[in-house]
């Protein structure tokens, strides 16, 4: 697309960029997806700069798989269209043109041109819903179910289904989120800051000021508040239609010029667009835009400093240098992850090696289970079930029997203790145990940090949902030094990595005593008599 240094900059920006290498490992359904994005993009230029039946038909073969892979793949249908529609503007420069000027034969070309167009268009599509059905036939043997499940997944995303494990979305910013966690852990800073600028400089090349406002205006804004502001499929469809119109109509009298650039452009924007308005905001949904953004990165980059006079060649010079150099560390860090042993396990084995006898365990229902546990009784604490007098008693007996209560991640308390109104309860439950006032006290934690050259990267699991943290509290336990990065979201800390606590029962206090503990916050008393009205 841009040469040869460009290339090898996006390359080594994949290989080297935390979330490619997590989600590689954790081998989530989006690794496959953005291969055949990237393909599908790969025969889409060929088919904008020369046409041909083969490679609209290879096209047609990677947009369906695609498809059939993860239905949000969907977008890059318009990015099909616009292709076809390139090759059709771009032929003896008619698009530069206005139709009164075009002589006849080159009038006629153009129908030829046209009838070619509509044919190559017609393979691709055939092709691509021929590949689709191939590859998830279940779309036409179960339609119904196939519908049923796809709906249930887009009213997932959107949070018009209720899920434990969507609620840690709540009242988290459309956008700035997902990039704010790009930015700590799944790129670093530098490439995603400069991956979004490159955004808006494709956007704004080759046009003045107000051109670039105008345009940024339709492409950018206006549909991601169409997004924002309506939920339904026809606003996804209008703001898609919205952006994609106005990107081929802001190129469309110099679309020979912009191919590459504008072909990407309708992929990304579009898809981010999309995604990133999702109530739920896992960042590997990302995934399929990032080896996209990575090349528009690097041609920004060597472009500005290529085209620059020396002093400011210098300068991005030294920032294409520290986003590199930064990656590349970023990259590197994940090693200590992948090469110790597992958080769960070694946690497992500390418990198995304390406790030769068996022992009564607690783990925390929609959460992961410690391996190996086998000779040991473990039962579940409903910490997502509604707050009231029933689940407090019935976790409080729990908690009077146990022996040690195992968090295995900071799934639960970083969700339910930020959700004040529907877990009051909860939150004082978190606060009392990881105080020691429910007599439970902390005594091993099993952590794994992204490590480089002696410096770890400290992902907060306590300081988002306010709580007290029992690391700092604990004495024994000693708490691991690094640079404290901030919070880490779910999807990219309780996989691979999860930060595991066992507290050990030492006071053996009465269900009663825990029920008052956790009940005596101010108003609860209240809260318990209007929920039990309630009921």
């Amino acid at each position: 697309i841009g040469g040869r240094w460009i290339g090898l900059l996006a390359s080594s920006f994949v290989a080297f960029a935390v979330i490619h290498i997590q989600l590689s490992h954790f081998f989530a359904v989006d690794t496959l997806q953005t291969m055949f994005a990237v393909l599908a993009l790969w025969v889409l230029i060929r088919v904008a700069r020369c046409g041909g039946y083969l490679n609209s038909a290879l096209a047609g073969l990677f947009v369906g798989l695609g498809i059939a892979t993860k239905i949000s793949q969907i977008p890059i249908l318009a990015v099909f269209l616009m292709a076809h529609l390139m090759y059709l503007l771009s032929w003896n420069d008619v698009a530069s043109k206005s139709l009164s000027e075009v002589p006849a034969s080159s009038a006629k070309y153009f129908a030829q041109r046209l009838k070619q167009t509509a044919i190559l268009t017609s393979i691709g599509l055939l092709v691509t819903g021929v590949v689709f059905f191939l590859a998830q036939p279940y779309a036409l043997l179960d339609a119904t179910r196939f519908i049923s499940d796809l709906t249930e997944q887009s009213e997932m995303v959107r949070r018009l289904r209720d899920y434990p494990y969507t609620r840690q979305y709540i009242d988290t910013a459309a956008y700035a989120y997902q990039t704010i966690q790009m930015g700590r852990w799944g790129l670093g800073w530098p490439l995603t800051i400069f991956s979004v600028l490159s955004i808006f400089w494709a956007l704004g090349k080759g046009r003045k000021f107000l051109s670039i406002l105008v345009t940024t205006t339709f492409i950018v804004v206006i549909p991601a508040l169409i997004l924002l502001l309506f939920d339904s499929y026809l606003s996804l469809l209008i703001a898609s239609a919205i952006s994609v119109t106005a990107l081929i109509s802001s190129r469309l009298f110099n679309i020979s010029d912009h191919t590459n650039i504008t072909l990407l452009l309708s992929w990304i924007v579009p898809y981010l667009l999309i995604t990133g308005s999702f109530e739920v905001k896992f960042i590997r949904y990302l995934l399929p835009a990032l080896p996209v953004l990575f090349v528009m990165c690097a041609a920004l980059l060597t472009t500005q400093i290529t085209k620059s006079n020396r002093f400011k060649s210098s300068i991005w010079t030294a920032i294409l240098i520290i986003t590199v150099i930064t990656t590349v560390i970023y990259g590197l860090s994940t090693r200590t992850i992948y090469s110790n042993t597992h958080t769960a396990v070694s946690s497992a084995e500390w418990i198995n090696k304390i406790e030769p006898n068996s022992v009564k365990i607690l783990k925390e229902h929609w959460e992961e289970s410690l391996p190996n546990l086998h000779k040991h009784s473990v039962s579940e604490l409903p910490i997502y079930d509604p707050d009231g007098p029933v689940k407090i008693k019935n976790m409080s007996e729990s908690l009077e029997r146990a022996d040690y209560i195992v968090i295995y991640s900071n799934r639960m308390y970083g969700t339910v203790t930020r959700l004040p109104e529907r877990y009051p309860l909860m939150i004082s439950y978190y606060n009392s145990l990881f105080s020691g006032d429910l007599g439970y006290e902390l005594v091993n934690v099993e952590a794994s940090y992204m490590s480089v050259f002696g410096v770890s990267f400290i992902e907060d699991t306590f300081d988002r949902p306010g709580i007290i943290n029992p690391l700092a509290k604990n004495s024994v336990i000693q708490k691991k030094q690094g640079l404290d990065v901030g919070f880490a979201d779910e999807s990219f800390s309780v996989y691979d990595h999860p930060k595991v606590l066992l507290f050990k029962n030492e006071a053996r206090l009465t269900s009663d005593i825990i029920q008052q503990t956790i009940t005596k916050i101010p108003g609860m008393k209240i809260f318990l008599i209007l929920d039990h009205k309630k009921r």
